[in-house]
């Protein structure tokens, strides 16, 4: 179901809080989610600039795929927290991450 007008404001007021910079058409992913590569470009583009990778990607998604940034957030919930155990381990690779 296509985002609502009001929708399509919160995610907009959503880009404007975190400074959001949208991708290079060549980080365009083609694949689902966590399944091609690009994805995890996307999130390294968005970590290399210092904008908050997690919160540019609910933006990507809800506006790339018409959706709620509450629906973006419920679909990309287990990539997002792959992602973060995995900066975690390039910023310290002694860590422990786990989820439970």
């Amino acid at each position: 179901m296509p985002r609502t007008p009001a929708e399509k404001i919160a995610t907009g007021l959503e880009a404007e809080r975190i400074a959001y910079i949208a991708p290079p058409t060549e980080l365009e992913p083609e694949g689902a989610l966590g399944q091609d590569q690009k994805w995890v470009d996307l999130v390294d583009f968005w970590y290399d600039q210092d904008v908050s990778w997690g919160a540019a990607l609910l933006v990507y998604i809800s506006d790339r795929f018409d959706v709620t940034l509450e629906q973006a957030y419920a679909d990309t919930d287990s990539f997002a927290k792959s992602m973060t155990a995995r900066f975690d381990r390039l910023e310290d690779p002694d860590a422990v991450v786990s989820f439970n």
